[in-house]
């Protein structure tokens, strides 16, 4: 996602460069973005540009990013009003490192929800046209714009001819292009409708530069993975909640890559460090944070904000900030202790702090969990209400799991599926794990005795692996908790089969997970907005990439709403009004949810994604070429991936608590590791 976001006048955004960049490319690239908020400021007669870019290099950083930086050359394209959705981006190819105009035209589209002005569905158009005038940025192509030496492939500085958006004066007057089509208004319209602070010119954008552009903060972030999970420990957790919670943020540890830095907050009546931020170099690291987790004993109030500020301080306290940095909260109830959640929300928002947040049972605040989660680009996960109790206990676990997952750097979800472990029973799943994957997590989670499932790999090759056939490139995830997977690394692509074996008694409640880090693949399900009113539609925004968006996706969905029924989502990126599509296999499909009339709550949606090597297809959109421009060669894989949103409608029924009692017990003094010398 982007975490960019406005501060006063200027945005700050994140920079992913996906290819271990040599320094002098690094250096050109923030020349182009130095450029770009000039020309930004320029465009928005001195109201907005950007102000400081945090650069991750060598494939970094791609969940916070707000673009995407390549390394070839190529056609460059960007999410429509990306800014702020997780994972949304815009998507930049290599040569923009010389074009800076290209740059303010994709985040037109990202920041501000321009779309172009040089086409419309029925094909080529234009919004002003001919060749004197400086208007529009959507229209034009980098040749009529600034760009770095004639041909856009290093040198001086080109100044451009076109330098502002169209105002209501001079747009489209024959109605033919994306923008007038989707928003009936010029440019200008749609920005100050963005950014309600925006002064749209009376008549033409001033022609003059306006001084005062001044210049960007370019910061390097460090290539570091901070983890910090934050448990509700108040007396309302006791019992099994707390128990599935503990095996949850066990698997953190079990599954955390070497190197990865993981810390455990808790928080009640006050809150506490269980375990600062670890660097896991080995088993012996794993364990110490187990052990501090195994010490969470639950009794007093709740201090929501508390706990954030103590996992900010952690996180602060590692040094230089990180390409990733995330916060995963856990909590059932109101707070009611300490310093209030949204006091702490700007800090975690302007140091680049991801938070996830969980919230189960009837007693919660889901509109600022939400917001805590909207507002520094993480997710908001509700397990429902309406299951039993034993189902949503078990939810807490198997979503602390899922987020391990997404959470970690060029991480997704390929599956999870929940899975009916009887006694004596054998399961066999197929999973497709994708072309240029450089780690895959296979896993099975149950409700029962620690030792009754096992788990068994077959490659696609035909490579067996199970607990008693271990290969090099495989690290076994099994530490005596009720769950068992395997790490591989670079894992042959193709179908791989999971067999799942229980004993000694059925388990009953299980789910599986695969997990696939790759650096080209991702996406996003985005809405506008986060909080909706009950009656109204909310549109939702799918895309895929393989470095920028694919179209030709198989897309199936369903929307679970408040009281646990699920109704059907349609996708479509065809044009159609029915689904909200603004322009035909352009690589953003869209559904229209209208289903808000009866019920108030968290309404979750969620999405399966495949891809077909022979059908999926780079859509011919994105920045306006000239004869001669690079367009985009690499290689679809086949693969598969599952994203979830959710938005609160109206408001949630919330169950007011039990009165907790304020007094806290004392951790349970963990157990001392026993590290083998190294």
């Amino acid at each position: 996602m982007g975490i960019g976001r406005l501060v006063g006048n200027h945005f700050d955004l994140v920079v992913s460069i996906r290819h271990d960049a040599a320094q002098a490319r690094v250096d050109e690239w923030q020349a182009s973005f130095a450029q770009a908020s000039r020309l930004l400021w320029d465009a928005t007669d001195g109201q907005h540009r950007l102000g400081t870019v945090y650069v991750c290099n060598n494939a970094t950083g791609g969940r916070n990013a707000d673009a995407w930086l390549l390394e070839p050359d190529g056609r460059s394209a960007s999410a429509v009003s990306g800014l702020g959705s997780e994972t949304a981006h815009m998507t930049l190819y290599g040569d923009e490192r010389f074009k800076p105009f290209v740059v303010v035209h994709e985040f037109g589209h990202y920041g501000y929800g321009v779309y172009d002005e040089y086409e419309g569905s029925a094909g080529p158009a234009e919004c002003i046209g001919g060749t004197t005038s400086d208007a529009c940025i959507m229209e034009s192509a980098w040749s009529d714009g600034d760009r770095f030496g004639n041909a856009g492939t290093g040198g001086a500085l080109v100044s451009g001819r076109v330098s502002e958006f169209c105002v209501a004066g001079n747009h489209d007057p024959d109605s033919d292009t994306y923008q007038d089509e989707q928003r009936s208004v010029a440019c200008w319209q749609t920005m100050a409708s963005s950014f309600p602070g925006l002064a749209v010119p009376g008549g033409t954008p001033t022609v003059a530069a306006p001084a005062g552009a001044g210049d960007i903060n370019w910061v390097v972030l460090a290539p570091e993975q901070r983890y910090v999970l934050v448990v509700d420990r108040s007396g309302s957790m006791q019992g099994n909640k707390m128990a599935q919670a503990l095996v949850g943020s066990a698997w953190w540890a079990d599954s955390a890559r070497t190197n990865d830095r993981l810390g455990v907050v808790s928080f009640a009546t006050t809150a506490r460090t269980d375990i600062g931020l670890t660097t896991i170099t080995g088993a012996g690291d794993r364990t110490d944070v187990r052990n501090a987790v195994n010490g969470i004993v639950a009794g007093g109030e709740t201090a929501i904000g508390e706990g954030l500020r103590r996992a900010l301080d952690e996180i602060l306290g590692a040094g230089q900030r990180a390409a990733t940095q995330v916060v995963v909260l856990l909590t059932d109830g109101l707070h009611n202790r300490g310093e209030a959640p949204a006091t702490v929300l700007p800090d975690l928002a302007a140091n680049g702090v991801r938070v996830y947040t969980i919230g189960v049972g009837p007693s919660i605040d889901s509109a600022l969990l939400q917001a805590v989660a909207t507002g520094t680009g993480g997710t908001y996960y509700r397990i429902d209400p309406t299951l039993s109790q034993p189902d949503q206990e078990f939810r807490i676990r198997t979503v602390l799991q899922e987020i391990s997952g997404i959470a970690r750097e060029n991480g997704g979800v390929v599956t999870t599926r929940p899975e009916a472990l009887g006694e004596a029973d054998r399961i066999e799943r197929r999973v497709l794990i994708e072309e240029g994957s450089e780690s895959a997590t296979f896993a099975v989670t149950w409700d029962g005795d620690q030792k009754t499932v096992m788990l068994e790999l077959r490659s696609p090759d035909g490579e067996s692996i199970d607990l008693g056939s271990v290969p090099p490139h495989v690290r076994p995830i099994d530490t005596g908790l009720p769950y068992t997977g395997y790490e591989v690394e670079r894992p042959t692509p193709g179908e791989w089969t999971m067999v799942v074996r229980t004993r000694g008694g059925g388990s009953g409640r299980g789910q599986l997970y695969v997990f696939s880090e790759n650096p080209h693949v991702d996406g996003a399900l985005y809405s506008p907005a986060t909080r909706y009113d009950r009656g109204d539609v909310v549109p939702l925004f799918l895309q895929a990439y393989v470095d920028q968006p694919v179209g030709g996706l198989q897309v199936s969905g369903r929307a679970i709403l408040p009281d646990g029924s699920t109704a059907p989502l349609r996708f479509g990126d065809d044009g159609d009004v029915l689904t909200g599509d603004a322009v035909v296999d352009d690589g953003t499909s869209s559904a229209l949810f209208d289903e808000t009339h009866d019920l108030e709550g968290v309404y979750t949606f969620q999405v399966q994604v495949t891809a077909d090597a022979g059908s999926a297809f780079y859509p011919d959109a994105g920045e306006r070429l000239v004869p001669g421009d690079a367009t985009n060669t690499r290689a679809i894989p086949a693969f598969t991936r599952r994203f979830s949103l959710s938005v609160v409608v109206g408001e949630e029924k919330v169950v007011e608590p039990e009165q907790e009692r304020e007094e806290e017990p004392e951790p349970r003094r963990p157990r001392r590791s026993t590290r083998r010398p190294r």
